[in-house]
């Protein structure tokens, strides 16, 4: 597995950053793409995950599973 920086942890401020795309893969919504690392807090626990874009393409969810965080965006990147 391949590890990425929550950066969210580090900067709870951060509105910018760059990242490089690890997979991007057609799902529910749009497409599910898994990043380096992220700024987006994933949802979980009960507390909503972060919203927002990544370029020109939307982030209505952003989810944990197994290790991996997977932001479902409105355009493949």
């Amino acid at each position: 597995m391949e590890t990425f920086d929550e950066l969210y942890y580090t900067d709870t401020y951060a509105r910018e950053f760059d990242a490089r795309v690890t997979s991007c893969e057609p799902a529910e919504g749009g497409f599910a793409i898994a990043l380096d690392r992220t700024a987006f807090y994933t949802t979980g626990g009960g507390q909503p995950g972060e919203t927002g874009a990544l370029g020109t393409a939307l982030v209505p969810d952003v989810q944990e599973h197994g290790g991996v965080i997977t932001h479902t965006v409105s355009a493949a990147l």
